[in-house]
């Protein structure tokens, strides 16, 4: 992915490695597709002394180490023993989740352990003095019909075509535009700009204290690693999942018991979007280089 900014833009490449070996030529041909300014993250699975000395080394650590060396202009932005991932059974941390940076963006970026999310790992926040290009989410306009009484308007409206046009493409044009401006007049249209809501209808209170209470207890056994700390982790871990399952039905329950004969189509499949917490549907923008559209993005990188 490329963020773009004024005359300038970061190239971004996410990666997974299911903890499999990854050759040094395979960690060369995702850099080598990258621009100047870039930016690398994801969760490696890959061991090395030079960001984990707590682990041993494993071949894909050492091989994504000598491809680095043939990329003097990477650096690496992970401190040392960032603990972002905690295996159970051993109650040891590593460092799996990396992020590299191009020297350019290094003096003002920085990186730190961000809050519990339910996952094994531990999201990572990473600040880069970089301001992006923002585009406004949209989405096609719909038409907003209303009553039979907009409809009769809308007849009463609509210019008639008196004279005989014998071009059949220019009477279909003033065909299509009548018809269009007649609309815009009297029917109302829906927003194309969308401001997506990521707040999930379903949240309330007892979540909120069984998400707090999952944390708390995970913080407590990443510090005092225990038999007694791990159980309590599991029940609260447990809770919270019960919690959110509970709140979701109790959500649709209540909502359903609102539905008739007359209930839109649309109002019920926005509910479930929102249920699932899903944005709006968007049109996506064009990928544009030096204000140019490129017709196949794979003309730039094959970056997977």
């Amino acid at each position: 992915m490329t963020v773009h900014s004024n005359q300038t833009e970061i190239d971004i490449l996410d990666i997974y490695n299911p903890n499999k070996t990854i050759s040094q030529n395979e960690f060369e041909h995702y850099f080598g597709q990258l621009n100047q300014k870039k930016i690398i993250v994801g969760d490696f699975n890959s061991h090395s002394r030079l960001w984990d000395t707590n682990s041993e080394e494993n071949t894909s650590g050492n091989n994504l180490v000598e491809a680095l060396c043939n990329y003097p202009d990477i650096c690496v932005l992970t401190p040392q023993n960032l603990p972002t991932y905690f295996h159970i059974p051993t109650r040891a941390f590593s460092t799996l989740d990396l992020c590299f940076v191009s020297t350019d963006l290094y003096p003002s970026s920085h990186i730190e352990l961000s809050e519990d999310m339910g996952s094994d790992h531990t999201p990572l926040l990473i600040h880069i003095n970089f301001r992006p290009t923002l585009f406004p989410a949209k989405r096609r306009k719909r038409w907003i019909f209303g009553g039979e009484e907009t409809w009769d308007r809308w007849l009463k409206e609509l210019p008639t075509i008196m004279e005989t046009i014998e071009d059949t493409e220019e009477s279909s044009e003033k065909f299509v535009k009548n018809i269009i401006e007649t609309s815009q007049r009297i029917f109302k249209t829906t927003k194309e700009v969308v401001n997506p809501k990521y707040s999930k209808v379903w949240w309330n209170e007892d979540c909120h204290e069984a998400i707090k209470e999952r944390r708390h207890r995970k913080n407590i056994f990443h510090k005092r690693p225990t038999e007694t700390t791990l159980d309590d982790l599991r029940k609260a871990e447990s809770f919270a999942r019960k919690t959110t399952r509970r709140a979701k039905k109790e959500s649709w329950k209540e909502f359903a018991n609102t539905f008739n004969k007359d209930t839109p189509t649309g109002k019920i499949w926005n509910f479930i979007g929102r249920l699932s917490n899903k944005n709006p549907k968007t049109i996506p923008q064009p990928i544009t280089i030096n204000d140019k559209a490129v017709i196949n993005p794979k003309e730039k990188a094959e970056i997977i």
